[in-house]
């Protein structure tokens, strides 16, 4: 009895306790499928081992709803580059690379609409250009979609990427010379891409000028990237432009725009669209002193009193001399802009006008408000410098004196060193060796007991400077 009141009492026990445990238990589980098939994918495309990585991205293109937008980007860079072999080898699953990448960015696009939207369009424009999908029509209708999302167009946009830019202009052409597209058409085009890749170049540039302007400063490791990253951006701008102005020069001359544009005039002369377009086309190619310009530019700023409108009545004004109107005009040009580069190029055509008319005073303070902004545009430390060393012999008493004022120039003179313009940073060197040679040498500085003394240059410069200690 005794042994049969003990097992029910420990079973009672087990009863009792065996609940209690199970719900405390905490059972693990393990990665899901998606989980382990992108850590393994991942970490082949970081190796760049895209034939191990492709079969187990593809599992997660078909099966992950969750998917993030960059991985349908890295997808999409896989099957690009297996096409150009299966082109080669296989034209059934070349074609199936394509109708598979095409999908791939629009499910992209439909999935995270938000996710920068024109990027995507624009490696999908790429991508139909390059492998031959669609007709080019369809591709250039996509590329206008990506312009019209860059920030070029619309503030607080996204950044466009100029090779996009550089496919879009080269198939246009193609279209041009199987006369698909008219020259008018290709005029539009031609100043449509100039303007966004102006409007890209001179932010970009000011971003990296700003960034780069003080040589002792030291880069955090996000601050080095974004140095490298506009380096690279701007570099492309440049050569997409250079490209650009290769391919249209043979039928963008002064002489064709005229023709144009004045047929064009009559129709279009009150829309604020032509118009502006028309006077940066005219403007890019310099064609200042052509009829239509004066007619075109008049017509704009009656219109639309801008930037560009002023700043096209101001080098109208400039290329016939009359430099005070063209101040007029790029003073208003200055204030008018709306892009931080666009206004310090205003300020130094002012400077210049200024220049020109012998208003030294105005002249540096025009060129002071475009250093203001752009602290490495050459041009104006070089201007500065030149008044300067052009003034020796007005602003001081003696010899020494005067000689001492080529210290203020040159010190501007080494600033415009930091021009990324090569053209300048030669004149500075120029100017910098001339008007060392003209400072005062050791024996005239021992002479007069200024080593390292400061010396006050007077007249319009008003500055200090400091004589080299021996």
């Amino acid at each position: 009895m005794k042994k049969l009141a003990l097992l029910l009492l420990g079973g009672i026990f087990t009863m009792m306790y065996t609940p209690v445990y199970a719900q405390e238990e905490v059972v693990e589980e393990g990665p899901s499928e998606c989980e382990t098939k992108l850590s393994m994918y991942f970490e082949y495309y970081k190796a760049k081992n895209f034939k191990d990585a492709y079969p187990e991205w593809l599992y997660l293109y078909k099966n992950c709803a969750d998917l993030q937008p960059i991985h349908f980007q890295y997808g999409a860079k896989m099957i690009e580059s297996f096409i150009p072999e299966a082109i080669k080898t296989d034209a059934v699953k070349a074609d199936e690379y394509k109708k598979l990448l095409m999908e791939v960015y629009n499910t992209s696009l439909e999935r995270y609409p938000d996710y920068r939207p024109g990027y995507t369009k624009g490696l999908k424009a790429q991508a139909m250009l390059r492998f031959r999908i669609g007709t080019p029509q369809e591709a250039i209708a996509l590329i206008k979609e990506v312009i019209a999302l860059s920030n070029a167009r619309i503030e607080n946009g996204e950044n466009l990427d100029a090779v996009i830019l550089d496919y879009y202009f080269k198939t246009a052409m193609n279209l041009y010379d199987a006369k698909v597209y008219s020259i008018s058409e290709m005029f539009d085009m031609y100043e449509e891409i100039s303007d966004v890749l102006a409007i890209s170049h001179d932010a970009l540039s000011i971003e990296y000028n700003n960034l780069t302007s003080d040589s002792t400063r030291q880069y955090t490791p996000a601050e080095a990237r974004r140095v490298r990253n506009l380096e690279a951006l701007i570099r492309n701008n440049e050569v997409v432009t250079a490209n650009m102005e290769a391919r249209i020069r043979p039928i963008a001359t002064c002489e064709m725009l005229t023709k144009v544009l004045t047929d064009d005039f009559e129709a279009n002369k009150t829309s604020k669209e032509w118009l502006r377009k028309s006077s940066g086309l005219l403007q890019n190619k310099e064609c200042f002193t052509a009829p239509i310009y004066m007619k075109i530019s008049e017509a704009y700023y009656a219109l639309d009193p801008n930037a560009r409108a002023a700043r096209g009545l101001a080098q109208m004004a400039y290329s016939k001399n009359d430099f005070s109107k063209a101040a007029e005009y790029f003073k208003a040009a200055a204030e008018l802009s709306t892009t931080p580069a666009d206004k310090a190029r205003n300020f130094m055509n002012l400077a210049n006008c200024h220049y020109k008319m012998g208003q030294k005073s105005a002249a540096r303070s025009a060129a002071q408000s475009a250093i203001a902004i752009d602290p490495k545009m050459g041009e104006a430390w070089l201007l500065i410098g030149s008044m300067y060393a052009a003034s020796s012999d007005a602003c001081g008493n003696s010899e020494f004196e005067k000689r001492a004022v080529h210290y203020a120039a040159i010190e501007m003179f080494r600033k415009a060193l930091s021009s990324p313009n090569p053209k300048v940073v030669e004149a500075a060197r120029k100017s910098l060796a001339s008007s060392s040679a003209m400072a005062p040498d050791r024996t005239m500085i021992f002479q007069q007991g200024m080593a390292g003394k400061t010396l006050h240059i007077g007249c319009w410069i008003n500055t200090t400077v400091t004589i080299p200690a021996l």
